[in-house]
């Protein structure tokens, strides 16, 4: 097999696997990321925000299928929810390269343990609404 390369000379990463292969196989990061959450949650406790009602947005880079994303997206919308209350909104917009398996990424939001929507009652639209006043989902109720 021979190397791809960009327009720019550089080699070009290969795609993804994909169907879950990258969920499947991911323990390790996941490890690693652990020691990073307490990290996470002091940066949600003492970012400053936009005043109500602006969303808050969170921007999960390289999210790739999804699942070492879940945990740590969770904590940080916690300790926002401790911050604003449940009526602000917050998205979690989670990128990746294009080539990325993104239907992966929505079934782990939609079947993960893990989810940061699990439990939550998912509105209608899945952006927020116009006046930007409401949350995309419901917080989970006890």
């Amino acid at each position: 097999m021979h190397d791809e390369y960009d327009a720019a000379g550089f080699t070009a990463p290969s795609p993804m696997e994909g169907h879950g292969a990258y969920n499947r196989s991911s323990h390790v990061q996941a490890a690693g990321l652990a020691a990073a959450i307490p990290l996470l949650r002091l940066a949600a406790e003492t970012a400053p925000l936009a005043p109500a009602p602006e969303p808050i947005v969170i921007a999960d880079y390289g999210a790739s299928e999804g699942h070492n994303s879940l945990i740590p997206m969770r904590e940080a919308i916690s300790e926002l929810r401790q911050r604003v209350g449940t009526s602000r909104a917050i998205s979690v917009v989670h990128t990746d390269l294009p080539s990325n398996d993104f239907s992966a990424l929505f079934e782990a939001l939609e079947s993960d343990p893990d989810s940061y929507i699990r439990g939550a009652s998912r509105r209608h639209s899945p952006l927020p609404s116009a006046d930007r006043s409401t949350s995309n989902f419901s917080p989970p109720t006890a």
